[in-house]
């Protein structure tokens, strides 16, 4: 065979593969040219409803008490800080705490109390304020006025942790680290509970 025959034999075979790969096909070509006759006025009206800020706080308590006796007297700040605890204040309630009954069903305890709140008020709010992430404003903070909870001390939690329980529902749990001064009574603590957006 000579070159003009390869040449033309190898040029039908590239013809003949196109037409079998749709490589030419002339009925797809794009007119950009033509004019849209398209209607279509979506505007998007996307109606996603998400939330989401970026902005992160966490919440916790702050507790200071004194325990005396069979009484117990202190407060709580229960706190929402910005930038996950790094950040101002957003809210920060303050109560007093007051024993109303000493508690003996806590075996890890070497003391334990049912604690009546009283005094709640606002200490510190900015944007977005107390309501929205504590669920309390300066309206409202009265409402923790006569609420209770339970509250324990155990000096050795699996056997070397001093802890503040917190009883629930009957059950006693570990809910943070916290510290007793046995010489002054002095009982301190901060729950740090999570961090939540807001």
């Amino acid at each position: 065979m000579n070159l003009v025959a390869s040449t033309l034999t190898l040029g039908l075979l590239g013809i003949g593969l196109t037409a079998c790969t749709g490589g030419s096909d002339t009925s797809q070509v794009d007119d950009s040219s033509s004019a849209d006759t398209d209607t279509d006025t979506d505007t998007d009206a996307d109606t996603d409803t998400d939330t989401g800020t970026g902005r992160s706080g966490e919440e916790g308590q702050l507790g200071l008490g004194t325990m005396s006796g069979a009484d117990y007297i202190g407060y709580e700040e229960w706190y929402f800080v910005a930038d996950d605890g790094d950040g101002a204040d957003v809210c920060r309630i303050r109560y007093t705490l007051t024993s109303v009954a000493p508690r003996a069903d806590c075996s890890e305890c070497s003391w334990a109390y049912d604690l009546i709140r009283s005094e709640a008020q606002v200490l510190t709010e900015s944007d977005p304020g107390c309501l929205p992430v504590l669920g309390y404003d300066g309206t409202t903070v009265g409402d923790l006025d006569g609420t209770t909870v339970s509250f324990g001390y155990a000096p050795s939690y699996y056997g070397h942790a001093q802890v503040l329980m917190v009883e629930t529902g009957g059950v006693w749990d570990a809910a943070t680290f916290a510290a007793f001064d046995e010489t002054t009574g002095e009982f301190t603590y901060d729950w740090e509970e999570g961090y939540h957006e807001y």
